[in-house]
C-alpha cells in the first residue's frame, strides 16, 4: 500500500490545483478602460495598454479591457507574449521557427524576412569560443533557413554576455553584444556583420572604450523604436563614480555609419541627467533626435527635450502640465514616438487615487492633444480592485 502514497498525493494535489484553477478563472472579471481627462479621443483611438489582472493578460482601450487568457494553458503563453505585435502573431502562426526564441532583443524584421541571432558559448572546449545561430525567416514562401559561426573568445566570461541589439543592413545582419572580460570585469560592446550570402562572419567591431565596473557601468543600449527604420545611431548611458558617494551620469552617442564615440556635452541634457532623480527619466531614439523625458515627481510638471544628434544642438522642450487636471506623474513607463506624435504610459496619480495614465503630445509644437488613466467599470467604489499591473504601449492600428 506504501508504494502507492506518492501516486495518490500527485492526483489529490492535481485535482486540487486544477480546481483552484478552475474557481479563480470562473470568477467575473473586472474591466477596465482608459478614461479621456481631456482633449481628442481620436489621437487615442489606436492605444493599447498591456497589463495584467492577477495570472491573467490583458489589453485596455478607450471602450474596455479584453481577456486573453481563456484557458490554463493559453495562459501560460501569456507570460511569454513579446513587446512586438508581428513577433505575438508569428508566435501563433508559425511555431515551428519561433519555438524556444523568447528574447525579443534577438529578432529583426524587414518587409522580406524575420531575424534571429543568437549567441552562447560552445561546449567542450579548452579556450572559450562563442557559437553564433544566426536563423532566417522569409515571409512569402514561409521557409526558414539558418547557419552557424564559431568565433574564439579567450579573454572573455563565459558566464556574462547577452545580444543587445539585431537588424538587416542590405544582404547582411547586424549583431550587437554585451560581453564581459574574464580578467578585470570590464563589460565591452562588440558589433558583429554576418553575410546572409556567404553564411559567415566579415566583420567585427569593439564598440568604444569599455567602462570599467568598479568606476561605473553602461546601462543597455538605446535603439530605434521601429525595426523597419534603418540604424544609424546607439545611444549609451554611463553612470560614474565620483568621490565619496556621488555619481554623475552621461550620455553617449556610436555612429554606426562612421564608426565613432562620443559624450553628449550639451548642457540641456546634462541638466536632465542631473535631474534624473530616482531614475525617473526616459530617453527614446527616433531617426536622428533622442527624445529626454523627464517625471519631477508629485505636485511638478514634467519636462520634455528634442536634441538632434547630427546637428548637436536642442531642437526643442516642452513643459508637460499636470496641476489643472489633477494629475501628477511619478514615473514614465514607456514611451513610443509615432505619427510624429509621443506617446507616454507613467505611473502617478489622478484625484488622489494611484493610477497609469497615458498622455499623447504632439512631436512639433508640444500640446498635450490627449490625456486620461486607467479606471475599471464599477457601480460602487467598494468593487474596485487594485491587483492589475500594466506593460507596454501597444497599437491596434
Amino acid at each position: 500500500m506504501m508504494r502507492y502514497w506518492k501516486t495518490t498525493v500527485l492526483t489529490t494535489v492535481s485535482v486540487l490545483c486544477l480546481g483552484t484553477y478552475y474557481i479563480t478563472t470562473s470568477s467575473p472579471k473586472p474591466d477596465y478602460y482608459i478614461q479621456t481627462v481631456s482633449g481628442d479621443e481620436k489621437a487615442a483611438a489606436s492605444i493599447e495598454v498591456k497589463g495584467a489582472n492577477n495570472q491573467d493578460a490583458l489589453t485596455i482601450n478607450l471602450e474596455g479591457s479584453k481577456y486573453r487568457a481563456n484557458s490554463f494553458l493559453q495562459s501560460q503563453d501569456d507570460h511569454m507574449e513579446y513587446n512586438n505585435k508581428t513577433l505575438n502573431d508569428m508566435f501563433f502562426a508559425h511555431d515551428s521557427f519561433m519555438r524556444g526564441k523568447r528574447n525579443s532583443n534577438e529578432f529583426c524584421e524587414n518587409e522580406k524576412f524575420i531575424g534571429h541571432a543568437r549567441m552562447k558559448p560552445k561546449p567542450n572546449t579548452s579556450d572559450l569560443e562563442y557559437l553564433f545561430t544566426i536563423s532566417i525567416y522569409e515571409k512569402a514562401n514561409k521557409q526558414s533557413s539558418s547557419f552557424e559561426v564559431i568565433i574564439p573568445k579567450k579573454n572573455m566570461n563565459q558566464h556574462s554576455y547577452w545580444v543587445e541589439h539585431v537588424w538587416f543592413d542590405g544582404q547582411t545582419i547586424k549583431v550587437i553584444t554585451i560581453e564581459n572580460r574574464k580578467k578585470d570585469s570590464e563589460r565591452e560592446v562588440h558589433l558583429y556583420t554576418f553575410s546572409l550570402e556567404k553564411k559567415s562572419l566579415l566583420n567585427e567591431q569593439l564598440m568604444g572604450q569599455p567602462i570599467q565596473n568598479n568606476n561605473g557601468y553602461i546601462r543597455e543600449g538605446i535603439y530605434e523604436q521601429d525595426r523597419n527604420k534603418p540604424q544609424r545611431f546607439v545611444i549609451y548611458q554611463g553612470h560614474l563614480s565620483e568621490q565619496g558617494n556621488s555619481s554623475r551620469s552621461e550620455l553617449y552617442v556610436y555612429d554606426l555609419q562612421n564608426g565613432t564615440s562620443e559624450q553628449i556635452k550639451d548642457e540641456k541634457i546634462k541638466e536632465y541627467l542631473a535631474n534624473n532623480q530616482n531614475e525617473s527619466m526616459v530617453v527614446t531614439l527616433n531617426g536622428d533626435e533622442i527624445i529626454l523625458v523627464l517625471a519631477k515627481g508629485k505636485e511638478k510638471d514634467s519636462r520634455i527635450l528634442r536634441y538632434h544628434l547630427l546637428e548637436k544642438k536642442v531642437k526643442g522642450e516642452f513643459i508637460l502640465k499636470h496641476e489643472d487636471s489633477q494629475t501628477s506623474v511619478n514615473q514614465y513607463i514607456d514611451v513610443v514616438i509615432k505619427d510624429n506624435q509621443i506617446f507616454l504610459l507613467s505611473i502617478g496619480f489622478q484625484q488622489e487615487r494611484w493610477a497609469p495614465i497615458v498622455h499623447v503630445i504632439d512631436l512639433n509644437t508640444g500640446l498635450n492633444v490627449y490625456k486620461g488613466y486607467i479606471n475599471q467599470k464599477i457601480e460602487k467604489e467598494s468593487d474596485r480592485q487594485k491587483n492589475y499591473m500594466w506593460g507596454n504601449l501597444r497599437f491596434s492600428s
